[in-house]
């Protein structure tokens, strides 16, 4: 793989999505930058103080569950239909995107009740919350969010 490992950090994600022939990285930090190669985003929303050990393991699991929805989603609706702006190879990189928000804001909720004894068990129970929060109550039935 030819990435220079001195690439700047806001290009390191898309030149190894590239790299890896167009799949979707997460490259988490200050702001997570997330890449498909072809599109690149920054989710710079407010997290919590804290990093505590688990929180991958929370990202992950919420973009699983989001990359799930999409392929439904795709199955439901794309297939047989030519007027929708999504395209399927953003699928995966609209999961991530919408998982570095739910992780971000979870451990914001987390860190503002709990300060700096916050734990990974903490940001658990404020994911429905971090969902609420970022994509409205009523969620997909309402389609009252803005993702």
């Amino acid at each position: 793989m030819k990435v220079p490992k001195d690439s700047p950090p806001e290009e390191l994600a898309s030149r190894l999505a590239k790299a890896f022939g167009n799949v979707t990285i997460v490259q988490k930090g200050q702001q997570d930058i997330i890449s498909n190669g072809d599109r690149t985003e920054v989710v710079d929303i407010e997290g919590g103080l804290k990093r505590v050990g688990g929180q991958g393991d929370i990202l992950s699991g919420t973009v699983g569950t989001f990359v799930a929805w999409g392929k439904n989603y795709e199955e439901q609706n794309l297939k047989n239909s030519n007027d929708s702006n999504l395209k399927l190879q953003d699928i995966p990189l609209l999961a991530a995107i919408g998982a570095c928000q739910i992780t971000r804001t979870a451990s914001r909720l987390a860190f503002q009740k709990h300060g700096r004894g916050v734990l990974t068990s903490d940001m658990l129970v404020e994911i429905g919350p971090a969902y609420s929060e970022l994509f409205g109550d009523l969620g997909e039935k309402g389609l009252k969010g803005n993702l």
